[in-house]
């Protein structure tokens, strides 16, 4: 009979191999949040990681989150979730979108990876909503969202 192998709780050092995984060329942050990041996590958990680009062409954010999201699983040998974004989406949301994921995750998040961003566009248009206002309006039209399918 051939033991089965019980998932173990991810490590930080699980956590720094993911981030250095993801640490390519154009990220100038990495940030674990979630239950590693609190040391709370347990068997299952996984790793949560915001990689943060100098800037980025949002479309392509769904892509890159897929690769990124293989490459850390590799290198951390655990379930990792990746969020994109850039300095200027990152920036603005963590610090004036009190109600955003961003600003929400900001006292528990350890930094992983830091380095000085190059060529940044401070003046384009953000791809997530700019201030407390739309993030709520997105939030109800949001599918999966828990306000999505309410009747009003």
């Amino acid at each position: 009979m051939v033991a089965s192998a019980l998932p173990v709780a991810p490590s930080l050092d699980d956590a720094r191999h993911a981030a250095d995984a993801v640490a390519t060329d154009g990220v100038c942050r990495v940030l674990l949040y979630g239950s590693v990041a609190r040391g709370r996590q347990i068997a299952g958990s996984d790793i949560d990681l915001v990689v943060v680009f100098d800037d980025i062409d949002y479309t392509a954010r769904r892509n890159l989150a897929g690769d990124l999201r293989g490459r850390a699983r590799r290198a951390a040998g655990c379930p990792v979730d990746v969020r994109i974004t850039d300095l200027p989406e990152w920036t603005h949301r963590s610090e004036s979108v009190t109600t955003s994921f961003e600003h929400d995750i900001l006292r528990h998040a350890v930094v992983l990876f830091d380095a000085a961003p190059r060529e940044v566009n401070w003046g384009k248009e953000i791809g997530l909503p700019a201030t407390n206002e739309a993030e709520a309006v997105a939030s109800l039209y949001t599918p999966g969202s828990r306000w999505s399918s309410c009747s009003l």
